[in-house]
């Protein structure tokens, strides 16, 4: 009995399998439908895709993206997310910059600005993802990994070598660095400190002078068992310690080569036929290629292997009950090291597929050990987050074979997976389906292009059989002098169909997608081979029970629910969302169900709003009950990335160095390009610094000293006012051990010194408004604040305290602590401008302020109408176009203008039909000749 795509065959299994063995389904294939199924509709998936304008960038350059956002079990634009959130990590993983783009029909676009003030060089990571992705495993957001470089003119360009060599208390390094300037001259003549680290922790230290040829010849003796996956090395200048540099080191010591062994199906069975998989990964986190023997207990060899591609290949074993069997691998001809195979079990089965010799049918067969035969069991694939087909089945003389029509599935990865009786997961197999139909994109374009002239491009995208499509696709046009495209990277084909289903770095994944050879297709099978034992099948049907954490923003919507005094919902509660959008005012209602919950739907979409949401009852009176909002909630920090790329100053590639050497001239030129107000570039932010002037507060005049601005209380969020000023505010404290005192340490330039001194906090005023003298208080150091009778002693306290527990971060715009003559005023601006409130009169309101989307920016394009000499063109990026939509004829057309001055570019265009089929496409563009005159 077989069940395919949730229906129920059985006089058609001989159409798909043969030697087929029907038996009745005990339930578990059943049951094991229903909670896929459930799942699925309940926890569908979502897959994402950036496509970036070029594959590294400079501090000071802007990263521009185009975001597909695809439904998993389709390719159809995604409905449960409008929203979409791009991170910009640094090496420590901290978020330096953070936005969140609209979506629209799967599709968004938007850029990163690398702010040159302050990005450091180093390693960076561009995360994306939607809040409902977040339910999921942390393997579904997108990463994307770079070095970020920004040169000086005094800095250095490093190339190293070493060789080792066994000694009696370790391994002897002897290194070799060079180093040279910017332009490739030895830097001779320097004196300069080399130290080994691991960490932050240094190993060994040497002070030299640089000969004529600034190379550095040193040797030092690690022990044999060091972990080098963190050594760096460092070069300082002793005579400019400003001149200083660390980079990665990779001893290529054999003890650190990283290789696992992955049985096909999750283990090694004794007396079966078991195929094997391995992967062998060097400090770099890159796979290194090996070769090798297995053997038993007995040293007799076994099995022999070696790589495929890219450290990973495969061998076949038979193992033996109470073998231990080794791995003796050698990493070239004189290094060789031994690892052992997994542990062999007695007892168990083993799931094998072919999916190579057949072009039209895959070949599952499971074999099991003798107490496995007439045991019942359930074999289920799917593909695409949906559920293919489900098959009961039991072992007839310790064999079970199929053969299953790749029909069945869509293009891509597919998993199976067996079950025993009681739905527990025993064996599982990954393979890839490829029915050849990605998109097919061409283009049309006119040969012989002058600098500076108008280029022209004709797309046109067909299915395989040459049928038109609409879709939506992006390009971009970089200088081959600049920027070297990497052939095999991550490109839209990969990640949708592939490495979107794996887990961990996968390396070169368009290598897969670029011929449909056997050797492609052996090497792509053994990919899915070393993905291993996930199980995540069951283990993620089992949460279709439970409420998902993060939910989906879909139609730039507020949810919410409203409870009262008791903490039980409000039913029938009048909702009210008010906001000024664009200076006009937007009202609406909505009412709570019958589990307080609410919700409003298709707001107006704006880059920077506050919601204010109010209750009323039935009498248009606020009830005593409050307001919850479902934010979306903090994702969890990034892991640690396993590759260290290559900074940009280590044997720097000449393309890559002429790119960097020219973005500063490149930024320069968009700054005059600003001053004349051309539209699109990028204006720098301005910083204007000067004295101080004090202002009046309240009845007080007082100078600011300490300023909590705008853009730091909006990445707060809701963090409760009294918890971000403990945080941003030296020592701050509301105390009242003794009396009811606020107070805090301020920051003071004294002469040459930056001395911090106990402050009390006298006043508190909100929107102009003192708290004090709302309490008919004496107010310290107001001269007219004599007349005002003194409230009781722990008002003051109280009313704060309360005020700043009840206030969060986002419904502040801004916070300054201010210095009168005799005390210090806490200075803060709230957006809804009502000023203080005393405790208690909060109730039935919240002001809800959502991530700001990132307006919309076009990329900067020169327009030579007139000859323009007043700057060079140092583009990089010649052209970005992330809009392009072809019609039911498939065609599409863009234009750009070509550099001042010849040479070749590439052309990169992706996209998507937004079913399920991807396409890619790259052509070169020459520009020859002289600049044309005007």
């Amino acid at each position: 009995m077989l069940y395919i795509k949730r229906f129920i065959f059985c006089a058609a299994l001989i159409t798909f399998f043969t030697n087929a063995f029907c038996q009745t389904d005990t339930g578990g294939v059943k049951k094991i439908i229903k909670d896929a199924e459930a799942y699925q509709n309940k926890y569908p998936a979502e897959k994402l895709y950036l496509h970036f304008d070029k594959p590294y960038y400079a501090a000071g350059d802007t990263i521009w993206f185009k975001a597909y956002l695809v439904m998993a079990s389709n390719g159809a634009p995604s409905v449960k997310s409008s929203k979409l959130y791009v991170s910009l990590l640094n090496g420590a993983r901290a978020e330096v910059v953070k936005i969140a783009v609209p979506v629209s029909s799967g599709l968004a676009q938007g850029y990163l600005v690398l702010d040159d003030s302050n990005i450091p060089d180093g390693s960076y990571t561009v995360r994306a993802y939607t809040n409902w992705m977040g339910n999921f495993n942390k393997d579904h957001f997108f990463h994307k990994q770079f070095y970020i470089g920004r040169p000086a003119a005094d800095s250095w360009l490093i190339s190293s070598s070493h060789t080792l060599k066994k000694v009696a208390n370790g391994t002897e390094i002897r290194l070799s660095v060079q180093i040279k300037d910017l332009q490739q001259r030895p830097e001779g003549y320097k004196d300069v400190e080399l130290r080994v680290l691991d960490g932050n922790k240094p190993l060994f230290k040497s002070i030299s002078v640089t000969p004529d040829n600034g190379i550095i010849n040193t040797a030092f003796t690690i022990p044999q068992s060091s972990d080098t996956g963190s050594f760096s090395i460092s070069l300082v200048n002793l005579k400019n310690k400003q001149q200083n540099i660390t980079f990665p080191f990779y001893s290529g010591m054999a003890q650190n080569i990283d290789v696992q062994f992955m049985p096909e199906g999750g283990s090694l069975i004794a007396g079966l036929y078991n195929r094997v998989a391995f992967k062998a990964i060097g400090e770099e986190g890159l796979g290194v290629n090996i070769r090798g023997s297995v053997f038993n207990s007995k040293n007799e060899e076994v099995s022999v292997f070696t790589s495929l591609h890219n450290g990973m290949g495969m061998f076949a074993i038979s193992p033996q009950a109470g073998e231990i069997y080794t791995a003796k691998i050698w990493l070239n001809d004189s290094t060789q090291i031994n690892r052992k195979l997994p542990p062999v079990k007695t007892s168990g089965l083993s799931l094998r597929v072919d999916n190579i010799s057949k072009a039209d049918s895959v070949v599952v067969q499971i074999t099991g050990t003798p107490d496995m035969a007439g045991k019942p069991f359930s074999l289920i694939a799917q593909s695409r987050d949906v559920m293919y087909f489900g098959l009961p089945l039991t072992l007839n003389n310790g064999m079970y074979n199929r053969s299953v029509s790749k029909k069945l599935f869509p293009t891509g990865v597919v998993q199976v997976g067996l079950f025993n009786a009681q739905n527990q997961p025993l064996n599982e197999r990954r393979f890839f389906v490829d029915h050849n139909d990605t998109l097919q994109v061409s283009m049309d374009k006119t040969p012989g292009y002058l600098p500076q002239d108008s280029i022209g491009v004709n797309l046109n995208v067909t299915d395989r059989e040459g049928k038109p499509l609409a879709g939506a696709f992006s390009a971009s046009v970089t200088d081959d002098a600049q920027v070297k495209q990497k052939e095999y990277a991550e490109n839209i084909m990969s990640r949708m169909l592939l490495t979107a289903d794996l887990k961990g770095n996968i390396e070169q994944p368009g290598w897969y997608f670029k011929d449909d050879s056997v050797t492609t297709r052996r090497a792509l099978d053994v990919l899915l081979l070393t993905q291993g034992w996930t199980n995540y099948t069951v283990q993620d049907m089992l949460k279709a029970d439970i409420e998902p954490k993060y939910i989906a923003e879909a139609n730039n919507s507020i949810a919410g629910k409203v409870i009262n005094f008791f903490k039980k919902p409000m039913k029938n509660a009048k909702v009210t969302i008010m906001s000024t959008l664009s200076g006009d005012l937007f009202v609406e209602d909505t009412q709570t169900d019958d589990n307080g919950l609410f919700a409003f739907t298709d707001l107006p979409a704006a880059d920077t709003v506050a919601y204010t949401l109010k209750i009323h009852n039935a009498k248009g009176k606020v009830p005593n009950g409050s307001i919850q909002v479902f934010e979306p909630l903090a994702m969890w920090p990034m892991a640690a990335q396993k590759q260290r790329p290559a900074p940009w100053f280590y044997k720097s590639d000449p393309t890559l160095l002429n790119y960097l050497q020219a973005n500063k001239q490149h930024v320069a030129d968009n700054r005059k390009l600003n001053a004349g107000n051309v539209k699109g570039a990028l204006l720098d932010e301005v910083n204007i610094k000067g004295k101080k002037a004090a202002k009046r507060i309240g009845m007080v005049w007082a100078t600011p000293v300490k300023q909590i601005d705008e853009k730091e209380l909006i990445e707060a969020r809701r963090t409760t006012l009294k918890d971000l000023l403990y945080s941003k505010l030296k020592r701050f404290r509301i105390s009242s051990t003794y009396s009811q005192t606020i107070f805090t340490k301020i920051g003071l330039q004294r002469q040459e010194n930056y001395v911090y001194e106990s402050t009390l906090i006298g006043d508190v005023v909100v929107d102009g408004m003192s708290f004090r003298r709302l309490l008919g208080d004496a107010i310290p150091g107001d001269p007219t604040g004599s007349g005002f009778s003194s409230a009781a002693p722990d008002e003051f306290f109280t009313n704060i305290n309360s005020f700043f527990t009840r206030l969060s971060a986002e419904d502040v715009k801004d916070i300054q602590m201010m210095r009168s003559d005799v005390s210090y005023i806490l200075s803060i601006s709230t957006r809804g401008g009502a000023g203080p409130t005393l405790s208690g009169s909060s109730f039935g309101s919240y002001v809800y302020r959502p991530m700001p989307l990132q307006p919309r920016k076009d990329f900067y394009r020169p327009r030579y109408l007139v000859r323009n000499t007043s700057v060079s063109d140092l583009r990089s990026t010649i052209h970005w176009e992330p809009n392009i939509i072809t019609d039911d004829k498939g065609k599409a057309s863009f234009s750009f203008f070509a550099a001042a001055k010849p040479g070749t570019y590439t052309l990169v265009i992706e996209g998507t039909s937004l079913d399920g089929r991807y396409g890619r496409k790259i052509e070169k563009i020459i520009i020859n000749g002289q600049q044309k005159s005007k």
